[in-house]
């Protein structure tokens, strides 16, 4: 803002320097003006209304003739934008960190703003006759600043998961369920606007070289500034922190939310013209004295500082008039000085997704109990067996709160299983069971822990294990083995168990 007041600054003192130093070919403008002044475009769907602005700033006119000239200057312009919708869905691919899945989300109320400021810089024809003038040209408009600011009044998301055919509608943490009261604000990268500019009016005069301007005027972009669309409107957050996106910078079915984005200004536009010429009626003086011609044989007297006379001969005497010196000052202008100021190309603030999860291998220790039997009852093969069975228990932890891909230790430990259960127990029933921590509600629980054990028991199958051996039950959050009164007890928790039956 500092800098549009300096801009204004130095447009008031060129214009008053203009009042004194400058011929009449050259005139100098401080205008504003206001009314329609919009960012216009049309959405997928939804309602887009009219923003009202104005500008301000000062301007300068060459003035080839009485009539014709060319016009430029520095406007500073604000544009609005408005744009609403009821209710709005979408669905699209995502990833939770582990898998992809369908994500869906419907909207409700939500209500986007843009507000842009430009640096207007014109070229125009300026044509004038008595009182009335026009104006017909183009301006180039460089952002200075460019915002969104969005809200909600509810949203709610849910995934589709290929794996287990199920759709999860909470939990939270999952970013599933119902959100209220979202909303978000930030900055657009919009492109240089090019507009096609027209105006009319009327010029009062007020003083020998100053005048009123009032008119209308029409500004219409002709280029999309639209920034580029990087994101849908509402992305996926895994940790339920959601950030609604500007539907300027969104995508809806894969598509741009809009497909064009054009500044319009329709308004009033007043003006204080310094250096304006004076109208042609005016310009006469008083050395442009006519005298009535008189006949020869009269005497005349020649007035007092009037024009050298001319004698018609026999018939009249005309005093011809003096044409007053045309002024030739050496035309001065005055320098203005280029207040460059840098456009503002921040990106769109986009929500990223926050990946919680890493993967973490920990290596556990863990000692192979053996029964304290009789070794002297016991065969060599019998204690084989007895050992087997005991490494095939031996639980496979180690997930992330909601993981159940198999890591590739969680695999190489099934392989070991695999080979003991060919080997050892190549029939009979297996039991896979699933277990979870307590966080999160039972019902997700549930699922989470069947997906972790279908998981192990495909991959036994590709290892060699009959399908038909093996049964997959979940535990959920049921039989801990450890209380979950830490994150490292928690993920000992979420485990699978093979149980030979």
């Amino acid at each position: 803002m500092r800098k549009i007041k300096n801009i204004l600054i130095i447009a008031v003192l060129t214009s008053a320097s203009a009042l004194t130093a400058q011929p009449l070919r050259h005139e100098f403008s401080l205008n504003a003006g206001g009314g329609i002044s919009t960012l216009n475009y049309k959405p997928v769907a939804g309602k887009a209304a009219l923003g009202f602005g104005g500008f301000a700033g000062m301007g300068y006119l060459f003035r080839f003739n009485e009539h014709w000239g060319l016009a430029t200057g520095l406007e500073v312009a604000l544009f609005n934008g408005k744009y609403s919708i009821a209710s709005l869905s979408d669905q699209y691919m995502s990833n939770d960190g582990e898998e992809d899945f369908e994500f869906y989300y419907t909207v409700s109320n939500y209500r986007d703003r843009q507000q842009a400021i430009l640096l207007n810089i014109p070229l125009m024809l300026h044509f004038q006759t008595g009182k009335f003038y026009a104006a017909l040209g183009g301006k180039a408009g460089i952002p200075l600043s460019a915002k969104f600011n969005n809200s909600m009044d509810k949203l709610t998301a849910s995934g589709k998961f290929a794996s287990g055919e199920f759709t999860l509608n909470n939990p939270r943490f999952m970013g599933f369920g119902e959100f209220t009261n979202l909303s978000n604000k930030g900055n657009l990268t919009l492109k240089t606007a090019l507009f096609a500019s027209a105006e009319a009016g009327i010029r009062w005069r007020l003083s020998n070289n100053i005048v009123l301007s009032t008119g209308l005027y029409v500004d219409y972009g002709v280029n999309n500034i639209r920034p580029p669309v990087t994101a849908p409107l509402i992305a996926y957050a895994f940790n339920a922190d959601y950030q609604p996106n500007s539907l300027v910078t969104s995508t809806n079915a894969n598509k741009p939310f809009i497909d064009k984005l054009n500044p319009i200004a329709v308004g009033i536009k007043i003006g204080i013209v310094f250096g304006a010429p004076t109208d042609k009626a005016s310009k006469a003086t008083p050395d442009s004295v006519a005298v009535a011609p008189v006949a020869v044989a009269s005497e005349v007297v020649a007035p007092k500082a009037v024009a050298p006379v001319v004698v018609v001969p026999e018939t009249k005497l005309w005093i011809e008039t003096t044409k007053k010196p045309q002024i030739t000052e050496e035309p001065r202008l005055a320098e203005q000085k280029r207040v460059e100021e840098p456009r503002v190309v921040e990106e769109p603030r986009l929500a990223e997704q926050k990946r919680v999860e890493e993967p973490r291998i920990t290596e556990k220790t863990r000692l192979v109990g053996q029964k304290r039997v009789e070794t002297q009852r016991l065969t060599e093969e019998q204690r084989q067996y007895a050992i087997a069975r005991e490494i095939i228990r031996m639980y496979v932890d180690g997930y992330s709160l909601n993981g159940t891909a198999l890591s590739a230790s969680q695999k190489f430990e099934l392989d070991g299983k695999a080979a003991l259960l060919l080997e050892f127990y190549p029939k009979g029933p297996i039991v896979i069971e699933g277990h979870a921590c307590n966080i999160g509600i039972h019902s997700i629980n549930v699922m989470i822990g069947r997906k972790r054990a279908e998981n192990v028991k495909n991959y036994l199958i590709k290892k060699g294990i009959a399908a038909n051996r093996m049964t997959v039950v979940s535990k959920a959050e049921r039989e801990p083995i450890v209380t979950n009164t830490s994150e490292a007890n928690r993920k000992k928790n979420r485990r699978v168990m093979v149980r030979i039956e």
